[in-house]
């Protein structure tokens, strides 16, 4: 069996090991990115143009899916947002969500932690903490990695070894969460615990979500497969850019020009070469802006073709092509060009990037339930770990009407015998406050009447009665599914 000091040595070298990885998915993901290649001896003003043409374009590839990645809502078997969705609420991972997907899309994964409530309250409730992790200060350790839902030892880094002062982290392990240090290098690393106590749950309360992972436990992110296709649009792109300051116009010649004389301020005469005692001339400069003429019938004037700007256009837009279905972004989303496009042909280029979504959606959407099992088991419902009916509930991105919506709801109710109020909820955009106060304002209304005059009447009674609630105001009290 691996001893304590045996994980904390194993975690800490991993961290080690992969940092540098780490911290290149975080700089391509923020834009600080390799240089175009150039050639040598090349001066300052090259410089310049290779630094101006990195563009980010993986920033792109991993905002657009994160966007489109919206928890709206939460449902336990027959009970639509439960005590624990007002936890989540709570935390405020309404917004905060964001910010766990997003390091989920860069790294691969993401991590964070639920802890006990301390004494505050959220909607009546406990409220217990959900805390998102740095993914490149933690390292989280699982018995099999693609199976197990909790690790059996999670670290974070909180402090490197520097001079005299020892490395500091937190670690969770067991039934305890604990801040532990040590000194020395591996193999020789003397951990000290400085302090531990109970974290209150059966399991390592560390949830971790993923992108793709393979059945050895290796992930991977958006932004480590567009390394290579970034770096080629950037070159692209740098070569487009040299081309057009230094190459793309007409380049006008003179020969046989001799200049203005060379005349020395001090003396004001003509400047003799020391070797050949030829009067000096300096070169007149030729510009766009210079007019330049000659009284030497001798002196010729011409002109250099540009270079055609066609060819390297035509690279820099595959590049970004290749960079777009290796991403799954549709073409038109990077390169803004929409012209003549049906809303069927809209619809076909956006399904690889649906597809990639629904695949990062069921993968989140996962850990999402593991989160909510484990702030139900906070609030106090015990068997809330084993209890796999949870589901979340993703908000609609796709650009639809509401008309349209709306109608496909109605044929759905008319033509399928759906129940109308199981409808509500896949209306874009309705929180789970505004489904409560519908289903209570309907649960208001009059019996239903099943005559065919009957139900003109309960149509107009149900819009009095919602617009009487409307113009009230009235406050609702979300339904509790546990009590405890």
């Amino acid at each position: 069996m691996t001893s304590f000091n045996e994980l904390v040595d194993l975690a800490y070298d991993t961290h080690l090991k992969d940092k540098a990885k780490l911290q290149e998915l975080d700089d391509y993901a923020r834009g600080d990115q390799s240089e175009p290649y150039g050639a040598r001896g090349h001066s300052d003003e090259f410089r310049a143009l290779a630094k101006r043409s990195v563009f980010n374009w993986i920033s792109l590839a991993v905002n657009i899916p994160c966007q489109m990645s919206i928890i709206e809502g939460y449902r336990v078997r027959d009970d639509s947002d439960p005590a624990e969705w007002d936890a989540f609420i709570g935390n405020g991972m309404d917004r905060r969500q964001v910010a766990i997907h997003r390091a989920s899309a860069v790294f691969g994964h993401s991590f964070a932690e639920v802890e006990m409530p301390n004494g505050a309250t959220y909607g009546g409730n406990p409220l217990p903490k959900l805390k998102a992790l740095p993914t490149k200060r933690m390292v989280v350790l699982y018995d099999d990695p693609f199976n197990d839902r909790f690790p059996v030892f999670a670290m974070r880094i909180d402090a490197v070894p520097s001079g005299d002062s020892p490395a500091e982290a937190t670690v969770w392990y067991g039934s305890e969460r604990m801040r532990v240090s040590w000194r020395g290098i591996k193999g020789e690393r003397s951990v000290r615990i400085v302090s531990r106590e109970a974290h209150g749950f059966p399991v390592v309360p560390i949830v971790r979500w993923v992108i793709d992972m393979d059945l050895e436990g290796r992930t991977t992110g958006l932004v480590a497969p567009l390394i290579e296709p970034q770096d080629e649009v950037n070159q692209a792109k740098y070569d487009l850019v040299v081309t057009r300051n230094f190459s793309s116009y007409k380049v006008r010649t003179a020969s046989g020009l001799e200049g203005e004389p060379l005349i020395d301020p001090v003396t004001g005469e003509q400047v003799v070469d020391a070797h050949t005692g030829e009067p000096v001339f300096v070169a007149p400069e030729i510009g766009p802006e210079k007019f330049i003429v000659s009284e030497d019938e001798k002196t010729s004037f011409g002109t250099l073709d540009e270079t055609p700007l066609d060819g390297f256009i035509a690279s820099l837009n595959q590049s970004v092509e290749h960079f777009a279905a290796v991403s799954q972004i549709p073409p038109h989303a990077l390169q803004g060009r929409m012209a003549n496009l049906s809303a069927e042909a809209l619809v076909a280029a956006e399904e690889q990037l649906m597809r990639l979504v629904g695949s990062i959606q069921r993968s989140w959407g996962e850990s999402w339930v593991t989160a909510f099992q484990l702030l139900a088991y906070a609030m106090g419902d015990t068997e809330a770990i084993n209890d796999y009916s949870g589901q979340v509930r993703w908000r609609d991105m796709r650009a639809r009407s509401f008309g349209e919506t709306a109608d496909a709801l109605g044929k759905m109710a008319q033509m399928l015998g759906v129940p109308p109020r199981n409808l509500w909820k896949q209306i874009p955009g309705l929180d789970a406050a505004t489904l409560r106060e519908w289903h209570d304002a309907a649960d208001r209304l009059p019996p239903v009447e099943t005559t065919q005059q009957g139900t003109a009447i309960n149509m107009s009674r149900a819009l009095a009665g919602m617009s009487a609630t409307a113009a009230r105001g009235d406050g609702v009290t979300p339904s509790r599914r546990r009590a405890t």
